[in-house]
Formats: C-alpha cells, sequence, structure tokens
C-alpha cells in the first residue's frame, strides 16, 4: 500500500447552516482520509437536507447507497493504512468499524423502507457517531501515523 500524503491544509471553513460542519479537530493529517471524511460529512448534509425538503435534485436512495459505498471504501482504506503502520489497536478499531457498518447498513435500509420518515432520530445517531469517531477513536492513532511517517524521511 503507497503511503498517502499528510495535509497540512487541515481546515475547512465551518458552515452554520450545516447539520455538520468539517472541523480541523477532526483532521487525522493524511489527506486521503481526511476527504473520505469530508466526503462523508456531506453525505450527512444531503441526508439531513434531503428531510428538511423532500424534494428537488436530492434523491434518498443514491444519498444512502453513497453513504454504505463510502463508509465501506473509508473503512477498508483507514484500517488498511493502519495495518501498515503497525497501529497496535488496530483490532478494536476494525471492530467498531465493523459494527457501525452494520448499523450504518440497517439506517439505510429502514430509510430506504419508509422514506417519508427519515427518522431524525437515526440521522442524529449518524452525527454523533461520527463525530465522537473522528474526535476519539481515530485521534488515537494520528501519533503513530506521524511516527511512521518521520520513520520514512
Amino acid at each position: 500500500m503507497e503511503m498517502p500524503e499528510i495535509d497540512a491544509s487541515r481546515e475547512q471553513p465551518e458552515d452554520e447552516t450545516q447539520f455538520i460542519a468539517w472541523k480541523h479537530e477532526y483532521s487525522v493529517g493524511v489527506k486521503k482520509l481526511d476527504k473520505q471524511h469530508m466526503k462523508i460529512i456531506n453525505i450527512l448534509n444531503d441526508i439531513h437536507n434531503y428531510r428538511k425538503e423532500k424534494a428537488g435534485p436530492l434523491d434518498l436512495e443514491n444519498i444512502l447507497n453513497d453513504l454504505l459505498l463510502y463508509t465501506r471504501t473509508h473503512f477498508a482504506d483507514e484500517e488498511g493504512l493502519l495495518r501498515l503502520v503497525g497501529y497496535p489497536k488496530f483490532t478494536e478499531h476494525q471492530e467498531v468499524h465493523y459494527g457501525m457498518a452494520q448499523k450504518t447498513q440497517a439506517i439505510c435500509e429502514a430509510g430506504l423502507d419508509d422514506r417519508d420518515d427519515l427518522s431524525l432520530e437515526l440521522l442524529t445517531f449518524l452525527r454523533n457517531w461520527w463525530v465522537d469517531h473522528l474526535e476519539n477513536e481515530d485521534r488515537r492513532y494520528v501519533p503513530y501515523l506521524a511516527l511512521f511517517m518521520a520513520d520514512r524521511d
């Protein structure tokens, strides 16, 4: 696996109108992972906008499929990198990802079954899980990425 490039510009302006906005604290310092995290946040905002508007160009099925695909892709990429750097809590992190992938699948299926009642509670769960995961779980591996990169210089 090729080592991703470190992201020096880690901030994106916060938009108070969004359901969830990217914050500097969410960055893990790897462009590829940060871009994936931003994409997931954007998908959650799309779901929120669909819920509010229930019309327009947003198609719930496509949005939920994007969430599922992007979640799986991101978890696989992140796990590959953690394996490469020898992250000592890799198995635990992978188990957290597996549980969330299962929960995301269930939420997406429920959302497609009852489009008119896509629960704010479910969307809030997704937001809270991702924010907690970015601020806590992912922050734990950042020093290992930095050490790995320093050893390669």
